[in-house]
């Protein structure tokens, strides 16, 4: 992830990635790291990579090391109307 390019697109003055405590704070039912991308469940925006957008399929964790969820990206924008950015490297 380009974090200067994020922040540039969302005409932000600082980006960074979240600390361990803070995503545990956030998502306290999720293990660190597979937290879902549903940020319409717990009042966060969020942003998806450009590159997706040809993609007919995702998929991403759902809230554990062992369980993901596979969906239409259609379905996905649909749900949780994410903002398209490219920030991917």
């Amino acid at each position: 992830m380009d974090l200067q390019e994020l922040r540039v697109l969302l005409s932000l003055t600082h980006v960074r990635l979240a600390t361990e405590a803070e995503l545990a704070r956030l998502f306290p039912e999720s293990e660190l790291g597979a937290m879902p991308p549903f940020g319409n469940l717990f009042g966060l925006p969020v942003y998806l990579d450009s590159s997706l957008c040809n993609e007919d399929m995702i998929a991403f964790s759902a809230g554990t090391h062992r369980d993901a969820i596979h969906i239409r990206l259609r379905d996905f924008e649909r749900l949780e109307r994410p903002v398209v950015v490219p920030f991917a490297l």
